[in-house]
């Protein structure tokens, strides 16, 4: 669902609870309504709606867009694979949300009580979420979002693809308990929250070693761990240095390397016996070789992977927010999302 005060998103069946705000999207699935109830309900309680499964949504006051698809996946694994085309198809570099019942799992770990997930039940729903970069939103709440009363299952996911963060990158969805009418977890995704701008922890990357013996940081051995750390910490500020010199902005170094290696590619297709040309060819292509190996050898640090498909840098980003605290319970029970009284919570506790 939308609010006025924060976007939200809710994927419920029958009913829900709107938590007391005034509801702008919302999203149902397997109402159990007949289509004569269906249309009852649009002309006379929900008149002034406008209808979709794939939608773009505007925020009026924020002056912001997105596309958002409400997803309901068939029960067999031969039925879905046309909803995973569909998605493929619809692919777009706009910030794009998923949300809905999927009808599939992503791996043993969202399912309980049952037969153990062969690889046939996730291998299509997995090669989706890589093909088009999309992964899991944040989320809190339950983990197992439906149930038959023995086995539970996380088939109700909310997902987004890489350019979500650029535009909501503290957004998280909570899945709430089941209630009294529902088989099937309700999911509110709230929107515009303040991402916190923390010290971040110094890290030695490994790209820095191929060029730290151009690095003037002084004497090396110590005796002390006193005479170490104070080593270390003149050697933090010589490695940015280093790092802003040769590493920064990796990904805007690589797209000018790749434009200058093109043109002068393209210049050689007509002067194939220039010296020069031929000379250029040569260090630019070695120039965008070695800005490849150092990207892969940040971002693979980075995650520890061995890749950096889209699929990876969006669990990138997710991994990166995954220490943000969202919304916590207070001793009575009752949600916050302040900032301040997350924080009060923990001092709390540990006191």
């Amino acid at each position: 669902m939308l609010t006025r005060s924060s976007v939200q998103s809710n994927t419920n069946r029958s009913s829900g609870s709107g938590g007391g705000k005034k509801i702008d999207v919302c999203g149902l699935l397997e109402t159990k309504l007949t289509l004569t109830k269906v249309a009852c309900m649009h002309k006379f309680r929900l008149k002034s709606w406008q209808f979709g499964i794939h939608v773009q949504i505007t925020s009026l006051v924020h002056q912001y867009s997105f596309t958002t698809t409400f997803i309901y996946g068939f029960n067999t694994i031969i039925a879905k694979r046309a909803l995973w085309e569909d998605l493929r198809r619809w692919g777009t570099d706009l910030p794009w949300i998923f949300l809905g019942d999927f009808n599939s799992i992503l791996s043993q770990d969202d399912k309980h009580n049952s037969d153990p997930v062969s690889n046939n039940e996730i291998s299509d729903f997995r090669e989706c979420c890589a093909d088009l970069g999309i992964a899991d939103l944040n989320f809190t709440g339950c983990h197992f979002t439906w149930t038959s009363g023995t086995i539970w299952t996380k088939i109700d996911r909310v997902m987004v693809n890489t350019h979500w963060f650029t535009l909501q990158p503290m957004a998280h969805v909570h899945f709430g308990t089941l209630g009294a009418f529902s088989d099937h977890s309700p999911a509110s995704v709230q929107l515009g929250l303040r991402e916190l701008h923390c010290k971040q922890n110094f890290k030695f990357f490994n790209m820095w070693a191929a060029h730290l013996t151009t690095l003037d940081h002084g004497y090396l051995w110590v005796s002390y761990v006193y005479y170490l750390q104070k080593k270390l910490k003149l050697l933090k500020g010589a490695l940015k240095t280093l790092n802003n010199l040769h590493f920064s902005h990796i990904l805007e170094r690589l797209a000018i390397a790749e434009k200058n290696l093109n043109d002068t590619q393209l210049l050689l297709q007509n002067d194939r016996d220039n010296g020069h040309l031929l000379m250029l060819n040569k260090q630019q292509r070695l120039n965008l070789v070695n800005l490849k190996s150092v990207e892969k050898m940040f971002f693979s640090q980075k995650l520890k992977c061995d890749k950096g498909t889209r699929f990876f840098h969006s669990l990138m980003s997710q991994r990166h927010r995954r220490n943000h605290i969202p919304l916590i319970l207070h001793s009575d029970g009752l949600p916050t999302t302040s900032v301040e009284e997350v924080g009060r919570e923990f001092v709390t506790y540990y006191k």
